[in-house]
């Protein structure tokens, strides 16, 4: 669906072909740290997309794992994980 014009690699979503287009930005490019996790070094599409990789990092499970499975208090990073997870208590 989106192809990297400089290295032909392609993408299904938006936001993983947008922060693969920040490694072909040369060093000097400001783009280039403008979405950079410093913890890191990875890079994101956007802010709001920084700030969500950003909870990766966290001690605090609640903003780590945000989804939570109301049937085993499991915990989880994305939706569709914990949506994947619910399957196994049917």
């Amino acid at each position: 669906k989106f192809e990297c014009e400089t290295c032909k690699k392609k993408f299904s979503e938006r936001h993983q072909f947008n922060s693969h287009k920040q490694m072909h930005l040369g060093d000097d490019d400001p783009r280039k740290k403008e979405f950079e996790c410093e913890i890191c070094g990875k890079f994101s599409a956007g802010p709001d997309a920084l700030k969500k990789h950003k909870t990766t990092h966290s001690e605090d499970d609640e903003a780590r794992l945000p989804f939570k499975c109301e049937n085993c208090d499991k915990r989880f990073h994305l939706m569709a994980q914990l949506r994947a997870h619910r399957r196994t208590h049917l």
